[in-house]
């Protein structure tokens, strides 16, 4: 009685160990396979920065994208290599007709159909953008523009005198009607024009 005791506390025990893992060994969790794009969204003919894991030591990696009406973007020179560590690294510019909406960027392993990443991206329409009208002195826009678009700059005048006080030689007052983009102490004017 007491050894069929002793066998039920020892069955109890190993299924316990069993449940909770402690006495086969798991097989080690593969890593996740990592994926990311920079900027995630952009306008036509932005260049946008890939990468990708899981691809395996130093293995020859395809990549195209893919338009959200199912048109693929790529050829034979869309190709990059591995790391020793299975990442690959690569950039893609839209081409600047490319229709907006959301994109996927496909890598796939040359030589394994089976090691797919897929990068979801999103190409968003040119937004015309103006500084605003109180923006700071010093601020900067950032935009892009492609043909036949026109861009224009221009400088605002600064609300306050330029030049020095007396009339010294070469000092000036700028004015939203003067040509002149500098003041040179001999009296010079570098501007755009007269």
């Amino acid at each position: 009685m007491c050894m069929l005791a002793l066998r039920g506390i020892i069955g109890a025990l190993v299924l316990a160990l069993l449940v909770t893992g402690l006495v086969l060994p798991s097989a080690p969790h593969a890593a996740a396979n990592e994926q990311a794009v920079v900027p995630e969204q952009g306008a036509p003919g932005t260049t946008f920065a890939f990468f990708a894991t899981g691809f395996g030591n130093q293995h020859e990696v395809v990549f195209w994208a893919t338009a959200p009406d199912g048109t693929i973007y790529g050829n034979d020179t869309y190709r990059t290599r591995s790391t020793r560590e299975g990442r690959a690294d690569w950039q893609w510019t839209a081409p600047v007709d490319a229709q907006p909406g959301f994109w996927s960027m496909v890598a796939r392993r040359l030589d394994r159909e089976d090691m797919v990443q897929i990068i979801p991206f999103e190409i968003v329409p040119f937004q015309n953008v103006a500084p605003l009208p109180e923006a700071a002195p010093d601020t900067v826009t950032e935009f892009q523009a492609v043909e036949p678009e026109i861009v224009e700059q221009w400088l605002q005048p600064l609300p306050i005198r330029l030049g020095c006080r007396g009339r010294r030689r070469g000092a000036r007052k700028l004015t939203p009607r003067s040509a002149i983009d500098r003041i040179d102490p001999g009296g010079q004017r570098d501007g755009f024009g007269e």
